[in-house]
């Protein structure tokens, strides 16, 4: 039982460790994005 949760909580962090990449990258996206607006509007 002890290992099945290890395993588990393993591709927890896995998961939320890809998460993370994901939303870093779509945040740095919306960032350039709005970067490009901003500057279009000066």
């Amino acid at each position: 039982m002890k290992c099945r949760v290890q395993a588990l909580l393993g591709q927890i962090k896995a998961l939320m460790f890809a998460l993370n990449y994901c939303l870093n990258d779509f945040l740095h996206e919306i960032m350039a994005l709005a970067l490009v607006d901003t500057s279009h509007v000066d």
